[in-house]
């Protein structure tokens, strides 16, 4: 398999994403989007209540495994438990493909974490009771019945997501492609725009401080992505194009028109066919509108 096979073998159309297992079986596409979001949503609160943090690399991975496990396994979008089950274990997977490793315990604790009432002093899996000053009542003991019980429905669906996934870790993240775009829009800014992107020549992180506003409000975009299904819908560079356009647009740069740079666009993306702005797609809640550039092309930008 080639490099590009691999980066289309999960990329998936619209109307492939409308019938995922789920929705063929009698859910609705509003029903099956909210449940990935709700899945997404836990899957960053998790991992942000880890004892010890997981990377913002991690928690997007994880994201993307959600996504490819929800196009192919059929999913209980009534059973909140179930999507927790899964969210956790797409991040305890995640983990240890980005060296970012956390014991398992720690998963189990953050989920008690987060559904522990703080007036009751209770968690979903119990507390802990024990003398240790340094554990917090939220981490229960390793021994009870609960947190095995925990500890194993994490396992067993690890085993299914490692099946779903066929050992295929790989995720072509858009951070590494927005610099580049930044760089792409300093050549074609109008001659009006007194504002720079860069400092000096281009080289090597050279941007100008207004260019890494540029690229920090891109890159915070691109995270949101991956709550959605764009991050299966779209190769990584087109992503990071229209996060790169849509951050441009926010501050008000000025750009030449597309027809003025479509050529030097297909030059940069080794392109054959056309250049065409378009939008994203991703719904009224997600950056309705966004400007995507898009060309037919297997090269990444």
């Amino acid at each position: 398999m080639t490099a590009e096979d691999h980066k289309q073998r999960w990329l998936f159309t619209s109307d492939q994403i409308r019938s995922a297992p789920s929705i063929r079986e009698s859910f609705t596409y509003d029903h099956e989007q909210s449940a990935r979001k709700f899945s997404a949503k836990f899957i960053a609160d998790i991992g942000q209540s880890l004892r010890h943090r997981a990377s913002i690399l991690a928690i997007n991975c994880a994201k993307v495994f959600l996504h490819r496990y929800f196009m192919s396994e059929c999913v209980d979008l009534q059973d909140k438990q179930q999507h927790k089950v899964i969210a956790i274990t797409c991040l305890f997977v995640a983990c240890k493909s980005e060296e970012c490793l956390r014991p398992l315990k720690e998963f189990v604790w953050a989920w008690n974490f987060l559904e522990f009432d703080s007036k009751s002093r209770d968690g979903v899996f119990g507390r802990f009771s024990g003398e240790d000053p340094n554990r917090k009542p939220w981490e229960i003991d390793e021994n009870c019945d609960l947190f095995k019980d925990c500890c194993g429905w994490i396992l067993t669906q690890e085993e299914r997501l490692l099946c779903t996934l066929q050992f295929d870790f790989t995720v072509d993240y858009p951070h590494s492609s927005i610099p580049r775009c930044v760089r792409f829009f300093e050549r074609v800014k109008r001659e009006k725009e007194t504002r720079s992107l860069l400092i000096g020549s281009e080289g090597a992180d050279n941007f100008s401080e207004f260019g890494n506003t540029i690229i920090g409000t891109a890159q915070a975009m691109v995270n949101d992505t991956m709550s959605t299904v764009a991050c299966i819908q779209y190769a990584a560079w087109m992503i990071a194009a229209a996060c790169t356009c849509l951050s441009l647009r926010m501050q008000g740069f000025k750009v030449q028109s597309v027809d003025k740079w479509r050529k030097l666009w297909n030059e940069e993306c080794g392109a054959e066919q056309d250049v065409r702005m378009r939008g994203c797609g991703l719904g009224k809640d997600e950056f309705e509108g966004w400007p995507l550039i898009g060309v037919r092309s297997s090269t990444v930008f």
